[in-house]
């Protein structure tokens, strides 16, 4: 139906992500942009001196009233001097023409609304590497000191020192695997020393001090709760699909922001045909004023030509109205659009450089269903909140086991008069320790565990019934925007015949004017049927906008006005961000 140059709007996504991007991938953020503002003031101020006011016009009154189309005495008539328009243009106000393709272009990529949704997107993304992160390896490096006096508890056996002093080092790696097991590297250095009794020669330990040197591999293994990729892996799951839902939340907000400029663009168009029609009416009723003051006198007298002048205010104060409507339009595409060379308080006005579409367009009903419930952003959101439900349901469901662990640890040993002594003995494998455990748990009642999952549970049946609730409300949203299709195309059909009569009603009355005496009756007939033609020939566009409009809005309502508009949106990892484990 139209030609529209592809449209890509992925760079909104990295902008929203690119701080946090830098913050996960550096390990520290730069500073924030600095919030000014006076700057962003400055840029409608700027453009808002540009504007001029028109000077406020004083009300006429009645004691200084004439209709300046009645002669004054034996004066002759001195009509009106003429204006090309009349004066409702601000001083120095330009205009600049926009295809739709253009309009459309500059919305999608400078909408503040949309790139207030893309940043929600970024956020959302990066709360998927915080979930993923729980995998992440882990340095630590503990120190202690440790000291042990002995010298009450066991005061009589000389085997044991009356002091016994502890330096501790451990450092190592740690991570939590998928399957929800934790592991260990460790490599602890340990030197003790012992005060003894220099009397009780038993308690003479030799070497002292001495060193001890382990490496250690260390698991926790759950075998119940906590067990299994699907239980651990829930919260990344949920945190992707709700980046997800909000990447689809940017393109609902992107799809209305079309849906409302592209309604604005063409009713623009139509505020300026109405410009036309009331300037066109206007010229017309002054032609008759014209043509009536010149057969003054005659069959021509005060009354005509107040019917005439009455009729012209009264359009002048329509036109006024029209021309107003056009720069509110105008200044409506502009806020859309977001354009900082176009900033509202800027003196451009809009002009639409398209025309509206003419064409009937067949649609199957089936087909246009079908295919939102396919599309639609609404539907697309259901489905992974459902999945997110579902995941978490998994999960409450194995909180209600008890806790069953297996603990397993293996460690290689060397001691030594020195540290490396120690480190010796440890490369000959002198001394291999190793141990295995069980640990169990389970709450006495488990109400807890229970009463989440019957809450995950109740969730899960209420994400269903919402998407039952929301194929029924797009299904007839696709019908009322099918069936507004066809109203407004027989709609345009009636009021294009109607203006076709209304403009040869007219012609039949200015061909019977030409051998007629001008009685009032007459002229008022002649002025209602030139408002007549001018209404018939609003109607006539309204239908036509509306019908444009309304091809714009089914597109959206089936899910699909991206692809009618062209444009294109691709999501955009965050930058440089590692994540580990594969996930």
């Amino acid at each position: 139906m139209k030609k529209m140059k592809r449209i890509d709007v992925h760079h909104l996504l990295a902008l929203a992500g690119l701080s946090a991007a830098a913050s996960l991938a550096g390990g520290c953020a730069d500073s924030p942009d600095r919030f000014d503002p006076q700057a962003i003031r400055e840029i409608q101020l700027s453009k808002a001196a540009e504007n001029h006011s028109l000077a406020p016009k004083q009300l006429p009154k009645e004691s200084d009233f004439r209709n300046p189309y009645i002669p004054s005495g034996k004066d002759p008539v001195s009509l009106p001097v003429k204006e090309d328009r009349p004066a409702t243009r601000p001083v120095g106000e330009r205009e600049v023409r926009f295809t739709l393709s253009d309009i459309v272009h500059r919305t999608a990529a400078y909408n503040a609304d949309t790139r207030v949704a893309a940043y929600q997107v970024g956020q959302d993304e990066a709360r998927v590497v915080e979930a993923l992160a729980r995998y992440d390896w882990t340095f630590f490096t503990n120190v202690n000191y440790q000291r042990e006096d002995g010298s009450n508890a066991f005061s009589t056996n000389a085997l044991f020192p009356r002091e016994t002093r502890t330096t501790q080092v451990q450092t190592g790696l740690k991570r939590v695997l998928p399957s929800g097991a934790e592991i260990q590297l460790r490599y602890e250095m340990n030197r003790t020393k012992t005060i003894n009794d220099p009397n009780d020669f038993l308690s003479n330990i030799t070497p002292n001090p001495y060193y001890t040197s382990e490496a250690i591999f260390q698991i926790t293994q759950p075998l119940l709760q906590n067990y299994g990729s699907a239980t651990n892996r829930a919260r990344i799951t949920v945190a992707r699909n709700d980046q997800r839902i909000s990447f689809l939340d940017f393109r609902l907000k992107l799809e209305e922001n079309l849906t409302r400029v592209e309604q604005a663009y063409w009713q623009l168009a139509q505020a300026r045909r109405n410009v036309e029609i009331l300037e066109s009416l206007l010229q017309r009723t002054t032609e008759t004023a014209e043509r009536l003051s010149q057969r003054w006198g005659g069959d021509v007298n005060a009354t005509q030509l107040s019917q005439a002048h009455a009729s012209i205010k009264s359009r002048e104060a329509a036109l006024i109205r029209a021309r107003s409507q056009v720069r509110d339009l105008s200044d409506e595409i502009k806020r859309r659009m977001g354009d900082p060379d176009y900033p509202v308080a800027d003196n451009t006005l809009i002009v639409p450089a398209d025309q509206p579409v003419e064409t009937a367009i067949q649609y199957n009903i089936g087909d246009q269903i079908d295919t939102a419930l396919v599309n639609r952003p609404e539907i697309l959101q259901q489905k992974l909140r459902i999945d997110s439900s579902e995941t978490i349901v998994g999960a409450a469901n194995n909180n209600l086991l008890p806790q069953l662990n297996l603990v397993g640890q293996v460690g290689v040993q060397g001691r030594g008069e020195d540290l490396g002594d120690a480190l010796t003995s440890q490369g000959s494998f002198d001394f291999v320790n190793y141990s295995v455990g069980l640990q169990f748990e389970v709450p006495i009642g488990n109400r807890g565990p229970r009463a989440i999952w019957a809450r995950t549970l109740l969730q899960r049946l209420q994400s269903i019934e919402s998407y039952r609730n929301l194929t029924e409300q797009i299904t007839q949203e696709v019908k009322q925007s099918f069936r507004e299709v066809e109203t407004s195309w027989q709609e345009l059909v009636a009021t294009r015949t109607a203006r076709y009569a209304a403009a040869e009603s007219l012609r039949a009355i200015e061909e019977r004017e030409k051998g007629i005496a001008l009685d009032p009756t007459f002229v008022q007939l002649k002025l209602d049927r030139q408002a007549a033609l001018a209404q018939s020939e609003q109607e006539d566009v309204q239908a036509l906008v509306r019908y444009n409009i309304a091809v714009s809005a089914l597109e959206r309502a089936k899910g699909t006005l991206l692809s009618y508009d062209n444009v294109e949106i691709r999501e955009e990892k965050l930058p440089q961000v590692r994540q580990n484990g594969g996930l």
